[in-house]
């Protein structure tokens, strides 16, 4: 049977996961209950089932493993967040509910092997022991660079038997050269597609009925443009 503790921050929390004391302490109730529901969510560390550490909804788990979906706890975005995914196709890499939002717009123009590339690469490259590299490599070369390949993309064929030769001593970079071009392809074709979509104009307008009421959208555009552009944030 629940208990009320004494806190009701606290007692939000409880029934879900346990709670470090401090993230209690820093939960402030704000003027709004969507607000405040939004606020106390983004204070919590979550238990990530992909990464298996807690995680305060930080970016990491976004690229946790090769071939899942990204971390399994995104919490919707503001319009304000959402916005600034139009900054850079690195910005929307980095949050949580971008790469799903960005992954599922790919899956309707029937090309989500781009983004699953470039997530199995990101996880690649973290890849730990030394002895898991040999057969991580090899099953990212047979989904998705070898001929016939199931989620096969576009690569110059320079660059597939430079990986292919590699299979045998694979290092962590040796699909640095195809992630970049993946992530090229992805910023100047479907990245500014996405932006355009039903998808995002629509997650911006749900963002609406959570951003802090203190924020307005056109403390958005007074902020300076990002001009980074990573192959791997």
């Amino acid at each position: 049977m629940a208990v009320t503790p004494p806190h009701p921050v606290q007692y939000l929390f409880t029934a879900v996961t346990p709670v470090p004391v401090q993230y209690l302490l820093m939960a402030v109730t704000p003027p709004h209950p969507v607000q405040y529901l939004f606020t106390a969510v983004t204070l919590v560390p979550t238990l990530c089932s992909i990464c298996s550490r807690q995680c305060p909804l930080s970016p990491s788990c976004a690229v946790s493993v090769h071939g899942s979906d990204p971390c399994p706890h995104p919490v919707q975005p503001t319009s304000l967040e959402a916005l600034e995914w139009s900054r850079s196709l690195e910005v929307l890499l980095s949050h949580h509910y971008g790469v799903a939002a960005f992954r599922s717009f790919l899956r309707s123009e029937f090309s989500e092997e781009n983004i699953e590339f470039w997530l199995a690469c990101q996880d690649y490259r973290g890849t730990k022991p030394a002895t898991n590299v040999i057969p991580k490599a090899r099953k990212i070369f047979s989904d998705y660079i070898g001929i016939q390949a199931p989620k096969e993309i576009n690569l110059d064929s320079e660059t597939r038997e430079a990986i292919m030769h590699s299979l045998a001593q694979p290092t962590r970079s040796c699909f640095d050269a195809a992630q970049t071009r993946v992530y090229s392809l992805m910023e100047k074709d479907s990245y500014p597609r996405f932006l355009k979509s039903k998808i995002y104009l629509d997650l911006v307008k749900q963002g609406e009925r959570i951003s802090p009421p203190s924020l307005t959208l056109s403390s958005f555009w007074s902020l300076p443009k990002s001009t980074s552009h990573s192959a791997a944030p």
